[in-house]
């Protein structure tokens, strides 16, 4: 049924953005001059020949490179898009991802919001507000689970919260060593020669600055 299969492929990509939204802001951030002493001749050989440094010792995510990634494609308001959400409030932030999976099989991030100090209720309001001004048909937002968890809290959860608001959350799946390997995998290139996934780096300056800065724990 080929309605299915593509319902399958867009959820299979809404999943793989809320996995990788969940690596990159809750992995420590760590500058070029403090990565860790892991060897990696390659890097070493790419930066001296070419200048590269997207690519260094340590880092955990070598596929990534600005200029095969990066992109900025005009897709048409109508195509529905997909979030992924990772809750934070101080001093990590919420960050909500907008991504499209496009016809041949490419995932595009294009859009992303990030607060800091937001209580739930508002940040959802301020999601519904990006979809709002930017005449985004968000679908659906892949979730951090732990916003279910009442712990330490009475009455609503943070995702109960923001349901409440409007925003429509579906709760992500939290293995993340597997979440980094399809987060590689969904960077590496494709048949057609151009990477299975790109970012808009106009609208998600975040995401392509700290993506590529990721580093393996000492």
């Amino acid at each position: 049924d080929p309605e299915s299969q593509e319902a399958f492929r867009d959820r299979r990509a809404a999943l793989l953005l809320a996995a990788g939204c969940f690596v990159v802001y809750n992995m420590n951030f760590t500058s070029h001059d403090a990565v860790d002493s892991i060897p990696c001749p390659y890097a070493a050989l790419s930066l001296a020949r070419e200048g590269d440094f997207d690519l260094f010792a340590g880092q955990f995510f070598k596929e990534f490179r600005r200029e095969r990634h990066t992109e900025v494609l005009a897709i048409p308001l109508d195509v529905p898009r997909w979030g992924g959400l990772d809750w934070g409030y101080s001093p990590r932030p919420m960050v909500h991802l907008w991504a499209v999976m496009l016809p041949d099989g490419h995932l595009h991030i294009e859009h992303e919001l990030v607060v800091r100090e937001t209580v739930a209720a508002e940040a959802a309001r301020l999601v519904i507000k990006e979809n709002q001004d930017y005449s985004i048909k968000l679908l659906a937002t892949y979730a951090d689970p732990s916003m279910w968890i009442r712990s330490g809290q009475t009455g609503e959860s943070i995702a109960e919260t923001m349901q409440r608001e409007g925003l429509p959350l579906q709760r992500a799946n939290h293995e993340r060593t597997n979440g980094w390997q399809r987060v590689r995998h969904w960077l590496r290139m494709a048949p057609d020669g151009r990477p299975w996934t790109t970012i808009n780096p106009d609208r998600c300056p975040l995401l392509t600055r700290t993506l590529p800065t990721l580093v393996h724990d000492p």
